[in-house]
């Protein structure tokens, strides 16, 4: 198969990076190199997140917000400002007093959406400071559990004989996935738009929809009631939270992307608090309470340090402008 949407590459050779920092000056906080402390103990954070309360990505914010603030005193609160892709989160962040006390929540690749839309977004990578990921989560081809397809080559056999419809929320994920199943199995499905996940399983459950593609802990519920499957992942690798459910590539399709989940000031925050700050993440991400909560919501925790973040970004921006170029 022409490889076209493959992260793996990236993926492979990300490593963890962790910088130098001598002993915090507040228990639980970071110090830089150049000693700056982050966050000074019980002032506030504001996190910044692009979805609306309920879902996964919130989801995830919110253990992040509970343990940064077990994790440092600081007091730390989400702050819910949906739509756009993520934009309207995004301009707040960048409107917000460069101090080091506004974060935003960045889903990769849900971010992207300003790439793909073509429109004239406010920002780009330049315009933000990436701290750290400190969260994966695995994505999938969702079916209901009685749907006669077993695996992507039954979907696109379907496809090439009839109208396959598929739920569809304009996110870049989705642009991703399903510009590339269209371009690997040469089909073209009929998509039929929601505004979100829990939108999307309605229209599963309805039979609107064949298929659709999401975070697998978006629809754990439905996953544990029997009532859909999961035919593939999406990551280069499996997740081994669903250990059991092959990747795209092993079903010979080479269409892949990592959906990570970190956390960034806006660019213009000082350099020593940014490192501060991925010092604490990196402290987070090691924590055993952070982890297993975040297994029951089926993410993983993973920590990659702001260059490797920064990398995955920018090889997601190029991954993002192919599909672009292919998607409908």
């Amino acid at each position: 198969m022409k490889k076209l949407f493959s992260l793996a590459a990236v993926s492979a050779a990300v490593a963890l990076a962790l910088v130098g920092c001598s002993a915090p000056a507040n228990p639980g906080g970071g110090t830089s190199s150049d000693g700056a402390t982050w966050p000074v103990k019980g002032k506030t954070i504001d996190l910044v997140v692009g979805f609306a309360p309920g879902g996964v990505s919130d989801t995830w914010a919110r253990t992040l917000a509970d343990e940064l603030a077990t994790e440092t005193g600081a007091r730390v609160q989400v702050v819910n400002k949906e739509g756009a892709g993520t934009q309207l989160a995004q301009q707040a962040l960048l409107a917000a007093p460069k101090d080091g006390y506004t974060i935003s929540m960045i889903n990769m690749p849900a971010i992207l959406t300003y790439i793909y839309t073509g429109d004239a977004a406010p920002f780009d990578l330049s315009d933000f400071a990436p701290i750290a990921s400190v969260g994966y989560s695995p994505n999938g081809l969702v079916v209901k559990a009685d749907s006669p397809y077993k695996s992507i080559d039954d979907i696109i056999a379907a496809a090439k004989t009839k109208e396959m419809n598929v739920g569809y929320n304009g996110g870049a994920d989705d642009a991703i996935v399903l510009g590339g199943l269209e371009k690997e199995g040469g089909v073209k499905f009929n998509y039929i738009t929601y505004d979100g996940t829990p939108d999307k399983i309605q229209g599963l459950l309805a039979g609107d929809v064949e298929f659709f593609s999401g975070a697998i802990g978006g629809v754990a519920g439905q996953i544990a009631s029997g009532d859909f499957r999961v035919l593939a992942q999406w990551g280069p690798e499996r997740s081994t939270l669903v250990p059991d459910v092959p990747t795209a590539v092993e079903e010979g399709y080479d269409v892949t992307y990592d959906s990570r989940l970190g956390v960034s000031f806006a660019a213009g925050v000082p350099d020593d608090i940014r490192a501060a700050a991925e010092k604490v993440f990196s402290k987070l991400a090691a924590n055993k309470g952070y982890i297993d909560t975040n297994a029951k919501a089926s993410i993983e925790t993973q920590f990659l340090g702001s260059d490797d973040f920064v990398k995955v970004w920018k090889e997601q921006e190029g991954v993002m402008a192919a599909a672009a170029k292919e998607f409908k």
